[in-house]
Parts: C-alpha cells; sequence; structure tokens
C-alpha cells in the first residue's frame, strides 16, 4: 500500500478537531451530496462531536490522508456492519475541495474495499450515491462495483428530487479485479 497517494489512520479526536474537518462541512459544495438535509442549513462542532460519539462499536472510520504531505484530506466509513451474513456499507468523504479531481475518491474507494474483504472478511459491500453525484459514481464503478438499483425521487436536494443509486461488490468480483490489476 505504499505507493498509493493516501492512506487511512483510525478517526480520532485529532482529526475531529482538525480545522479543516469543520470547515468542509461549512461548504455547500462538499455537504450537497451526503444526503443529511440538517447539514445543508449548517454544521457546528457540536454536531460533528455527537457524530463522532454515536459511531457504533461496528463502524470502521477512518482519516484519510495524503501521502506525499501527510495532510488530513478526507474520511472513508465502513458500517452497518452485519458480522453474520458479512455485508458492510460504505461511504466516503474527500473533504479538501484542492485534492479533488484526482482520482484519488477511486483511490479512497480501494483501499476501504480492500480493508473490508482483507481485514474484516466481508463477502459484500454496498455503497449508495445521489444521481447529481457523478464523482462518485466514477470512484465505486472504476473499483468493480455493481449497479443493484435506483431508490426514485429519494432525496429532495434544494429544488428537486434526486434518486439514489445502490451499489454492491461481492468478495469473488473484488478478487477478479485485483488478479486483472496485477
Amino acid at each position: 500500500m505504499s505507493s498509493s497517494p493516501i492512506y487511512l489512520l483510525p478517526f480520532s479526536k485529532k482529526h475531529l478537531y482538525d480545522k479543516c474537518y469543520l470547515s468542509w462541512f461549512q461548504d455547500a459544495s462538499t455537504v450537497r451530496y451526503l444526503g443529511i438535509p440538517s447539514y445543508l442549513k449548517g454544521v457546528s462542532i457540536e454536531n460533528l462531536e455527537s457524530y463522532y460519539n454515536n459511531l457504533h462499536k461496528d463502524d470502521y472510520f477512518f482519516a484519510v490522508h495524503c501521502s506525499q504531505t501527510d495532510k488530513f484530506i478526507g474520511t472513508v466509513k465502513l458500517n452497518h456492519a452485519d458480522h453474520h451474513s458479512k455485508n458492510i456499507e460504505i461511504g466516503m468523504l474527500l473533504g479538501d475541495t484542492s485534492y479533488r479531481g484526482k482520482r484519488l475518491g477511486t483511490e479512497i474507494i480501494r483501499l476501504g474495499t480492500e480493508y473490508a474483504f482483507e481485514i474484516l472478511g466481508m463477502h459484500r459491500i454496498y455503497a449508495s450515491a445521489l444521481t447529481g453525484n457523478i464523482a462518485s459514481h466514477k470512484c465505486f464503478l472504476f473499483n468493480g462495483y455493481k449497479k443493484e438499483g435506483v431508490c426514485r425521487d429519494y432525496y429532495w436536494l434544494e429544488d428537486h428530487y434526486e434518486s439514489y443509486i445502490q451499489y454492491g461488490l461481492l468478495e469473488d468480483e473484488w478478487k477478479e479485479i485485483i488478479k486483472k490489476r496485477k
């Protein structure tokens, strides 16, 4: 993993109180596609503290850092772990806008996916993205996720409805992708 332009660290209070973290949630372009209506009205440090303090024991929350600068640039979260059926959800945030457009979101999803399959031993990873979040769709598709469904007109965003696109990736599919990339 050392050749990756990013690396993951467990999200900690150091990240929570990093001034850039709060600033990401005050940027409309960042919170727009998170699917959390209250975030569109503004986010306080108290909101983020509550989120952090209410993480479930089966949530795996990571800070994303740039390998060259060690700068904290985003997060990736694996949550809703079902250890019986070995399913888990993945989501990410590339908060630092200066790092967008460089395929780092694709790498964030790759590292999160790798962790879910290789460390947690999951069988299936699932994700969703609002239709307007083109960058997220590209990240999932590049990493082999398959479109599994659409929740039509699921979320009211400013002046229109957005649908959620559901994605999934199975362990065997991931292994084939890894073989092809070697």
